[in-house]
Formats: C-alpha cells, sequence, structure tokens
C-alpha cells in the first residue's frame, strides 16, 4: 500500500510504503530501490535535466542510486510505477530517505508488525521543488546529510 502525504515541514512530498514486517516487494520496483538507497535518481541518459541533477548531487557528494530508464530492461515498468507513486512519469525523478520504520503491536495476544518505508519525493530538476532550487535555498545537503546519502 502506498500513500502520499504533504510534509508539513516542507514542500516536498512524503512518500509512504507500507508492508507487513517480512513482507516482500518485488525485486527491481521503485519500492525496492527507495527502500535499499538514501539518495534515489530514476533519470535517462539522453535528458539533459537528468544530466543537471546529477551534476548537482555528485558535486555536493551525495551518494546516489541512479537507474538510467532507458538502459534498463525493466525502464517501462519503473516509469509505470513513478506514475503510480508520483503522478508522472517524466525523469529525473529524485527520492530522498528510504527510512523503515517498524511498529509491534499484541492484538488480543497475537504479535503484529507494520514496517513503513518513508522517503522524500523532491522532484526532478527544477521542479516539484527540485535538486536545483533547494540547492540554492541551502536545503539540499541538510536533506542528503539526514538521510544518509552525504556523510556527516
Amino acid at each position: 500500500t502506498r500513500a502520499t502525504t504533504n510534509d508539513t515541514r516542507s514542500h516536498e512530498k512524503l512518500i509512504c510504503i507500507m508492508g507487513a514486517k517480512g513482507s516482500t516487494i518485488a525485486v527491481g520496483s521503485v519500492e525496492e530501490e527507495i527502500k535499499s538507497h538514501p539518495c534515489v535518481v530514476f533519470s535517462a541518459t539522453y535528458c539533459p535535466y537528468c544530466t543537471k541533477a546529477k551534476g548537482v548531487l555528485k558535486d555536493v557528494g551525495a551518494q546516489m542510486k541512479v537507474i538510467e530508464t532507458d538502459k534498463v530492461a525493466n525502464g517501462s515498468a519503473y516509469k509505470s510505477q513513478l506514475a503510480k507513486i508520483t503522478g508522472r512519469t517524466s525523469v529525473p525523478q529524485v527520492f530522498v530517505g528510504g527510512k523503515v520504520e517498524c511498529l509491534h503491536l499484541q492484538i488480543a495476544g497475537e504479535a503484529h508488525s507494520t514496517c513503513m518505508c518513508y522517503a522524500q519525493f523532491i522532484g526532478g530538476c527544477n521542479d516539484g521543488p527540485g535538486v536545483v532550487p533547494l540547492q540554492a535555498q541551502g536545503k539540499l545537503v541538510p536533506m542528503l546529510k539526514e538521510a544518509g546519502a552525504i556523510k556527516k
């Protein structure tokens, strides 16, 4: 199950991916990539906006997972999944965070667990608010440090 909400602390969207503890997320899925990496860029090699966004992230020292949707075998599947999560298929699409939190409950003497993965969808190069505007506002590096994409 996926839910998006507006993060009250910023303009970025907070993506929440929920599932029972131990449940599996499809290999090669957007969700898997978001959960596995503190910064994920869905990109295309021919896109100048993708090149610029990746350049800004590289310049600030971010460790990022880059998925070139025009080069991977399941690129169209990634774009379809992105459309369901963010409402758009254009690239770049940048996610920061991927933190997992688990809630453990006792209900009628039975143990239940739910885990959630939170990531901020920060948009593309110049939009959503975008990598370039966030860097210009001094917000990008702290966000990446908090997520573990830049070592503190």
